[in-house]
């Protein structure tokens, strides 16, 4: 949307995707938009594997072991995948590997004397570095490996003041293209996130001001898990010879100078360290973040390769010369047997070819809504390709698309988003209002299923009678192992909202078995969790848990909701607490709230619940400091400040705890437990 309208994406806006990817379309002359823009990816992704080629041949100064590593990058599953698609990560790994060849041609130059060539690249590799972040800051944890590179080559000739200013100049001269954001938002274009038409705005924009929280905010206890769950992925992006980015690593110290083995480990570190850190879930770590580090890796695995194919010239090179070709050739080809393979077993994974499933789960929403209505969003990828359809195809434009961030669960313990509820029913009066949120439940409306969408009515109102609706899209019989989650999350949501009508009407039964449906289908033969989609299938999982302790299924609970874990390894939940505490498993209970309260430690409730724990289990001083922490956090809930009154008594404090329970009835007046409890301290002692 933002390349056809020419307008801004979220932070920090891609401004150089942006317009090279425009120049782009108006090039190729066939295919849609979105086309277009994918096959730019793909343009992008094959440069970035003919430099991985040179970089592997100046490294070893093995032609096989640099089509290898190009071949084994190219076909990797993340890269792949993100390179048929609109994305910038095609045009990122073009830069990582034009900025190393560039330090390696500097470096050419600098030891063979050529001065005034060193220092053109020098400036040519800044003006690519201030380019590169205008496309994606990522480029920028790089700079410490590049840095050590040029120390360890020549740092004096860099230090000279001609050689530092033309690096400024040029560097500065790589921005301008940031210079496009406010300029866009000036012409007021249809699509213009963020609005950076100001300069406060622009350098929120730039900065990526909103999203700050993110980086480096992940809890240190849980890094391990997730660093080893990351090597693990090495095996599903180049299936059966990850082995031999080992080799590779080992062998590239073989060499009397450590310079190139250590800027590849700096490199190395560099891009895995500020994904590894990162505060989101690992489905989407895995499609955004990681794919740098799978490139350096994969420089490992042709000189691991390179190795071989030298390893294999020895052995046969005081033998007969039919027998060294046979051998070389053999070795080659057993090699090239690997990338081969990967593309094999991940082509038809990412392969985008016959993929409608987002435009068609968005051309249902659109052709269900009524004309003039507003629909609720609280996914990327449904709100996205809804709003697609409408500004780049013209598509029902008259339906209102609102991304509301809404996570209303069941139950009295969770917070329902008031300003959503306000909205709503400020609305459903005079215009019809939907919704797409499967986890949105809300018992005071009434709600009718309509497929892809839900329609919500007021309370007091008659809702009309629904015909029958279409939920098919093209699906082309495909395998269930060759979807991708997204493609899932598009088959199966007009049947997560049948189960959360299912719930609305207090159906638990039937719709704990819709669920069980869902969650099978959805982690069936699942290659790789990616994207967003399996963070919404990750909550629904959670629903799945309310709903089955609401009918007592306790053990169901502890049975599924660990599944999730498929999905997203931090997950942890509420309900599985519950489950677990109804069941009188205490201490796993407590090992779940820990686990969740270092996720989200301003969490109130789970304080509380954490609290309730720590009082069945006797460790009322324990206790008072949970429930103590649920109160600071949130001061108006009642049940925390019953539950400390509780705490306080159990440690003898009488005072305190009859502060808390006259507390809870001023919160709450028909709270009877904190009135049973001041009744029974006003008796005489017995």
């Amino acid at each position: 949307m933002a390349i056809s309208t020419m307008g801004n994406c979220h932070g920090p806006g891609y401004p150089l995707y942006l317009m090279t990817a425009k120049l782009f379309t108006w090039v190729i002359p066939f295919g849609s938009f979105a086309f277009r823009v994918s096959l730019y990816s793909g343009v992008a992704a094959s440069l970035t594997a003919c430099l991985i080629y040179r970089i592997v041949l100046r490294l070893s100064h093995s032609r096989p072991g640099g089509l290898v590593a190009a071949f084994a990058f190219c076909f990797s599953y993340t890269f792949w995948y993100q390179t048929v698609i609109p994305e910038t990560y095609g045009l990122n790994s073009l830069f990582i590997t034009i900025l190393i060849l560039l330090a390696l041609r500097w470096e050419k130059f600098t030891l063979d004397k050529h001065t005034g060539k060193a220092n053109n690249t020098l400036a040519l590799f800044a003006l690519t570095y201030g380019l590169a972040l205008t496309n994606n800051y990522a480029i920028m944890f790089l700079l410490p490996a590049f840095l050590f590179f040029a120390a360890d080559t020549d740092w004096r000739s860099i230090i000279s003041l001609r050689n530092i200013t033309r690096i400024v100049v040029y560097f500065l001269l790589g921005l301008l293209p940031f210079l496009y954001e406010p300029l866009a938002a000036l012409q007021k274009p249809e699509y213009n996130y963020g609005d950076p038409s100001t300069l406060t705005r622009w350098f929120h924009h730039m900065t990526l001001y909103y999203q700050r929280g993110g980086l480096f905010g992940y809890p240190l206890s849980l890094l391990p898990n997730r660093l080893w769950r990351y090597f693990g992925t090495l095996n599903t992006e180049f299936p059966y010879f990850a082995w031999l980015g080992g080799l590779g690593f080992l062998c590239s110290f073989r060499k009397r100078s450590k310079k190139y083995p250590l800027f590849l480990i700096l490199l190395f570190l560099l891009a895995l360290f500020p994904a590894m850190t990162y505060r989101q879930n690992e489905a989407v770590l895995r499609a955004h973040f990681y794919y740098p580090s799978y490139l350096i890796f994969s420089l490992w695995i042709g000189i691991g390769a390179a190795y071989l194919v030298r390893l294999a010239s020895h052995w046969s090179a005081n033998r007969d010369r039919l027998v060294e070709m046979v051998a070389l050739s053999l070795m080659v080809i057993l090699l090239f047997m690997f990338p081969a393979l990967s593309a094999t077993v991940h082509y038809r994974k990412v392969d985008k070819s016959n993929y409608y499933y987002a435009y068609d789960m968005a051309k249902r929403i659109l052709d269900t809504a009524e004309p003039g209505a507003i629909v609720f969003f609280d996914s990327d990828n449904t709100y996205f390709p809804c709003r697609y359809l409408q500004v780049v195809e013209n598509v029902h434009r008259d339906i209102r698309l609102a991304h509301s961030r809404c996570r209303p669960t069941l139950g009295d313990k969770y917070h329902l988003n008031k300003n959503h509820i306000n909205l709503v029913e400020s609305l459903f009066h005079t215009v019809p209002v939907y919704h797409t949120v499967p986890f949105a439940l809300f018992p005071n409306w009434k709600q009718v299923w309509c497929g892809y969408l839900i329609r919500v009515y007021p309370s007091d109102s008659e809702p009309e009678f629904v015909h029958a609706v279409s939920t098919s899209i093209r699906w082309e019989d495909q395998p269930i192992a060759d979807l991708d989650s997204d493609a899932r999350e598009a088959l199966l949501l007009p049947w997560a909202l049948a189960a959360n009508q299912e719930v609305w009407q207090t159906n638990y039964m039937k719709a704990s078995g819709i669920y069980r449906e869902i969650t099978d289908f959805f982690l069936d033969d699942l290659y790789v969790p990616t994207l967003y989609s399996c963070a919404t299938y990750s909550l629904l999982f959670d629903i799945w848990g309310q709903v089955s302790n609401l009918t007592g299924e306790f053990q169901e609970t502890i049975r599924f909701l660990p599944r999730a874990k498929a999905l997203n390894p931090d997950f942890f939940s509420l309900a599985l607490v519950e489950a677990l505490s109804q069941t009188g498993n205490w201490f796993l209970a407590l090992d779940e709230l820990d686990n969740y309260l270092t996720l989200y430690p301003q969490h109130a409730t789970a304080h509380m619940e954490k609290g309730i724990v720590l009082l069945n289990i006797g460790h009322y001083k324990n206790a008072v400091g949970e429930l103590e922490e649920a109160v600071r956090i949130d001061s108006a809930n009642p049940d925390s400040r019953y539950f400390l009154g509780v705490a306080f008594l159990g440690i003898g404090n009488v005072e305190d705890a009859i502060e808390q329970f006259n507390t809870t009835i001023e919160l709450d007046p028909t709270h009877e437990g904190a009135k049973e409890q001041l009744n029974q301290l006003k008796q005489p002692e017995t």
